[in-house]
């Protein structure tokens, strides 16, 4: 009970010096609530490219609404409001997109196996190592670890003795960098369709 108040307070006095511009408070909420809104966010989605896009927009929302937080409301209760209006708008937009509509759905009902679709999945993941050569060493190497071969940012944190949120970091990184680099050469749309397969954790 003791420890819970003495976060409570840490996390109001965060949030007073978010709303007064603190990047190192942004920082430290950024810390610590990242990995469980991204979490949440992948269970919604299914897609973990778009569920890592919209952690990183919920934040983005945080930093440019900051003077209007209140430090003596629930800060993890906003967040998961902030992410559940984004996957709304998400879900909103996919509808108006016929083919990425019926892409993202033949996922979550695993029927997405037939001979057209094999090719697309070969080619799309040839681009993809191509983009990954370009990552920075780093990045590289935290986005294979965790991507291609499926290790938990808690392992790949202890093995390079950094946090649990900076692989994050390197993770949303390298995840813009693949996107647009696909994006260059127009198989974006299926990047996403198969990232909860090929680039699953």
């Amino acid at each position: 009970m003791e420890e819970t108040l003495v976060e409570n307070t840490v996390e109001k006095e965060l949030l007073i010096k978010l709303r007064d511009g603190d990047e190192y408070a942004f920082d430290k909420l950024y810390q610590i609530y990242s990995l469980r809104i991204y979490r949440k966010l992948l269970k919604m989605v299914k897609v973990d490219v778009i569920a890592h896009e919209l952690t990183q927009d919920v934040f983005v929302k945080v930093w440019t609404k900051r003077h209007l937080l209140d430090s003596n409301q629930s800060f993890r209760s906003y967040l998961f409001s902030i992410a559940q209006h984004l996957v709304y708008d998400t879900y909103r937009k996919i509808s108006r997109d016929e083919l990425l509509a019926k892409t993202v759905q033949s996922i979550s009902t695993n029927a997405y196996s037939h001979t057209e679709e094999d090719i697309y999945y070969r080619e799309t993941g040839e681009m993809i190592q191509k983009a990954i050569e370009l990552l920075p060493p780093q990045q590289k190497r935290i986005f294979q670890a965790c991507k291609i071969e499926g290790r938990s940012y808690d392992d790949i944190a202890r093995e390079l003795n950094i946090s649990s949120s900076t692989v994050n970091n390197h993770i949303v990184k390298a995840t813009k960098t693949v996107a647009e680099y696909l994006k260059k050469s127009g198989t974006l749309l299926f990047f996403v369709a198969i990232s909860s397969t090929f680039l699953d954790k």
